[in-house]
């Protein structure tokens, strides 16, 4: 069976533990509740089948972790890559934000956690301070200059 390695920070690795004890605590939940015979075959067989979904849910999230590289930030790097954050000035609106680049399992953009191969994320990687990139968007041309990388 082939097994995609994902590279993640160790929040991302964090969030997904969380999300496993959760599916697991859930799988306890409907476990016990297809154990109460005096539900109807309906419902019973509805949470079974949610106990299944459950179960392959909790077997994604195990394969990776088993799998998944962890990124360890060590010295600040002078270019942009996966696991940076990365601060930039919008040009257009003078709004400034600091986004951190991910792999596309770990990306929340309204979270700040962009993912690198998105339009913006794949764009900035390689980026430096002070550096200015045009992004093309739906919306139009998102003109951005990097101010800081962590």
């Amino acid at each position: 069976m082939y097994h995609h390695t994902t590279t993640l920070t160790i929040s991302g690795v964090e969030k997904l533990r969380t999300q496993f004890e959760g599916l697991k605590e859930r799988y306890k939940y409907i476990t016990q509740e297809l154990k109460d015979k005096t539900q109807s075959h309906n419902i019973l067989a509805v949470k079974s089948i949610e106990k299944e979904i459950i179960l392959s849910d909790m077997r994604k999230v195990e394969t990776i972790l088993s799998n998944a590289i962890v990124l360890e930030k060590h010295a600040p790097s002078l270019q942009a890559e996966q696991g940076s954050k990365v601060a930039y000035v919008q040009h257009e609106t003078g709004e400034k934000r600091t986004i951190t680049l991910v792999d596309p399992l770990e990306a929340d953009p309204l979270e700040g956690y962009v993912s690198v191969q998105s339009p913006v994320g794949s764009t900035l990687l390689g980026c430096q301070v002070s550096d200015s990139v045009t992004i093309a968007t739906p919306k139009g041309d998102l003109h951005l200059t990097i101010t800081a990388l962590e």
